[in-house]
């Protein structure tokens, strides 16, 4: 993303389509593949409204929303880096009376409260700092700076077999259909895929039990399914 933004520091739509060109269909995730939770594209969006936002928490929130995706936890990244970066006092006044007002609400089905969630981050910040050699007072915190390492690799669902039966492909059907799906052994619940011609997008569902007997079907979307 620097090389692109180097080659043209204003207009964040060319460095957008330079990056769907190389990455969009590169190595992207989906179910049955070890790397099925993948966020490079995520990680671009956000340095692309970092990079062409200026510092401009709107602007910065606008590009990040409109790179796509998921264009909700993109622009909050995005803007929690800002923040971090410039400051409370940055943010406009709009925004900051939005949060004064709702800072003590609790979030629904629930008694956490913005105030509590800010005051449990920084908590863990501190202690993180404090635990990597790093050092905290009453006005900052230093970060050691540290050498990456790589995470060990964590697969979802591990050894599921995928029903290879041929079906017709997503755009040929009158309503919406199902493919079951193996689930792995030691897991009794039926499991399936369902295209959804609307939404064009994948769900997985998963026929959870209710005591003894099977209730209904749960399901989550998948932008992007390979099979």
């Amino acid at each position: 993303m620097l090389k692109f933004y180097r080659e043209d520091p204003t207009d964040w739509k060319k460095a957008w389509h330079k990056l769907q060109d190389k990455w969009e269909y590169t190595d992207i995730c989906g179910a049955g593949i070890d790397y099925n939770i993948d966020a490079k594209l995520n990680g671009a969006y956000i340095v692309i409204g970092l990079l062409y936002g200026e510092g401009d928490v709107f602007r910065t929130m606008d590009i990040s929303t409109r790179c796509g995706h998921d264009s909700d936890c993109n622009p909050s990244t995005a803007l929690g880096v800002l923040g971090v970066m410039k400051g409370y006092s940055y943010l406009p006044a709009e925004y900051r009376d939005v949060l004064e007002t709702l800072k003590d609400t609790s979030f629904i089905y629930t008694n956490y409260t913005l105030r509590k969630a800010i005051d449990r981050t920084l908590s863990n910040i501190e202690q993180n700092a404090l635990g990597n050699g790093g050092k905290v007072d009453d006005t900052s915190v230093e970060i050691k700076v540290q050498k990456p390492k790589a995470l060990p690799l964590e697969v979802s669902f591990p050894n599921a077999t995928f029903d290879k039966r041929p079906v017709r492909p997503p755009g040929q059907q009158a309503a919406r259909w199902t493919r079951p799906v193996q689930r792995p052994a030691g897991q009794r619940n039926p499991f399936l895929l369902r295209w959804n011609r609307h939404s064009r997008m994948w769900l997985v569902g998963e026929k959870r039990r209710q005591g003894r007997r099977l209730c209904r079907w749960h399901f989550q979307a998948h932008d992007r399914l390979l099979l």
